[in-house]
């Protein structure tokens, strides 16, 4: 009977110490579950940082004159930026008139273009061979924006 007694309680200790080991492991699998789906809640954010970060592409909008498309390309041309390509001009979808995407040369390029911010004073090409064509009816000039809409 003692010996049980003094076995006994020592057994109780371990397996409380057992226990109190096997709760901190429940624990710190709870809290990585929930850092994971935080972390899955981000990762769309995550992707699409690193796919504006890493885009050549810019969006101009605030054309009223959908045929004046290739002479804004050249224009911007002619204001020493290399456009690789363009999209078609369609409905602005931030609802100022219309707009394009276009694809500069490199990210550099994009980011010292986008920071003109707006181009066209007047709402007419101000330079090259094609200076005095009317973009924007109204006079407000080109907006330059550095994400383009989805």
């Amino acid at each position: 009977w003692y010996q049980r007694r003094v076995h006994g309680g020592k057994e109780k200790r371990l397996r409380a110490k057992r226990t109190k080991m096997a709760d901190v492991g429940v624990k710190a699998g709870k809290k990585k579950t929930v850092a994971l789906k935080k972390l899955e809640k981000l990762e769309p954010l995550i992707m699409g940082a690193i796919k504006d970060a890493t885009s050549t592409w810019v969006y101009i909008n605030g054309i009223m004159q959908a045929r004046t498309v290739k002479q804004i390309v050249a224009w911007i041309g002619d204001l020493g930026f290399n456009v690789k390509s363009h999209k078609q001009i369609g409905p602005c979808k931030l609802g100022y008139e219309m707009g394009f995407k276009i694809e500069m040369a490199s990210k550099g390029e994009r980011k010292k273009f986008a920071g003109l911010k707006t181009i066209g004073k007047g709402g007419k090409i101000d330079c090259g061979p094609h200076a005095g064509t009317v973009v924007n009816t109204e006079g407000n000039p080109l907006k330059i924006h550095f994400k383009p809409p989805d």
